[in-house]
């Protein structure tokens, strides 16, 4: 109520005194029910005197001093209890708002066991970070020590399925005629990569390959040195085939008019290495994949610097923290927005 209002009742606010000698407790909300309370209904309050202790004076009192009282302004006897209604209305809701647009509490952002140890007073934990990606830089690491950074990469959070080892041969034939390597039992065919190159709930699979560039029948081989690139199969947003993404940092066949081409209408032993456009061949007719984009890298900004150990683990590494996200839908003209076949060509012939 207004001071206007509670005037024309006859009413005017007590003191604090006057508040003190009455006997008032709020109400809980077992006394609410009880009165048969709701939000909006009319409820009426009676405020009643407390009793004063009479104390006999020891001298007669003063007679009281007049005083000039108007009808409309006149206080009530205190001996009177004063009756009140109020019609208490329910606070209107604060209107919704998008969790994704309003800015989070630090308290919000931390994770639960981090609230639920700040609420019991303990100092809270802190906030989980994703392990780090080791990479490798020595180029002449053997395979076994090579594997335990592939099997770091596959312990990533929601990471592709990472063959854990480094595949170097063609088929078996190949592995038993270099066997005399001292980390042959280390290194895995391209049959053993692919009866593991899917796990239960996985839609991409990564690996690293550690091969010769010249035909494994040359006897050669064995003064060349060791070329490490990579390869990224990914199911596609319409689960209607794969992508196969080959990173290789020296494509030293992409040159002259294919340099700054998206599409390259040419069969991959035309452009890759040997072995690789053999591998494309064992996708698709021994594993039975459906290509429906090939994906070559075309960066040459990295060629020719012997670094291949260090450039295809920093890739990988990117693949690894993308996560294991089917693959964009591929346009026309090798278009494609999917950011990880940045700096590759689309290769549109197999044979």
């Amino acid at each position: 109520m207004t001071q206007s209002d509670s005037g024309s009742l006859g009413y005017t606010p007590m003191d604090t005194s006057d508040s003190e000698s009455l006997e008032y407790a709020p109400m809980s909300t077992s006394d609410s029910e009880s009165l048969g309370y709701a939000p909006g209904k009319p409820i009426e309050l009676i405020l009643r005197p407390k009793p004063q202790p009479t104390i006999p004076p020891a001298s007669p009192p003063d007679p009281p001093l007049p005083q000039a009282m108007s009808t409309s302004d006149s206080e009530p006897p205190r001996s009177k209890p004063i009756r009140l209604k109020l019609t208490l209305k329910p606070k209107p809701p604060s209107p919704p708002t998008c969790l994704l647009n309003s800015p989070m509490s630090e308290d919000e952002q931390a994770p639960d066991s981090a609230r639920t140890a700040s609420t019991a007073g303990s100092t809270p934990p802190p906030s989980p970070t994703k392990p780090v990606l080791r990479k490798c830089h020595n180029p002449e690491a053997l395979a076994s020590e090579l594997s335990k950074y592939l099997v770091d990469y596959g312990k990533y959070p929601n990471a592709p399925n990472v063959h854990p080892r480094p595949v170097t041969y063609p088929n078996q034939k190949a592995k038993d005629d270099w066997s005399e390597l001292p980390d042959a039992d280390d290194r895995d065919t391209f049959e053993e990569w692919g009866r593991n190159m899917w796990a239960p709930g996985r839609v991409s699979s990564l690996a690293m390959f550690s091969t010769w560039t010249k035909p494994y029948e040359n006897d050669e081989n064995g003064e060349d040195p060791w070329h490490i690139w990579a390869v990224f199969v990914v199911e596609t947003a319409k689960k209607d085939g794969h992508a196969v993404v080959i990173y290789d940092c020296d494509p030293r066949r992409i040159k002259g008019q294919w340099k700054n081409k998206k599409t390259i209408h040419r069969p991959p032993k035309g452009i890759m290495f040997d072995v690789q456009a053999e591998l494309v061949d064992y996708l698709r007719y021994k594993q039975n994949l459906k290509i429906k984009g090939l994906f070559y890298n075309a960066d040459q900004t990295r060629s020719g610097k012997n670094q291949c150990m260090k450039y295809t683990m920093q890739w990988m590494s990117r693949m690894v923290q993308a996560g294991d996200v089917r693959f964009a839908e591929i346009g026309g003209k090798g278009k494609c927005a999917d950011p990880r076949v940045k700096n590759c060509v689309r290769i549109t012939r197999f044979r």
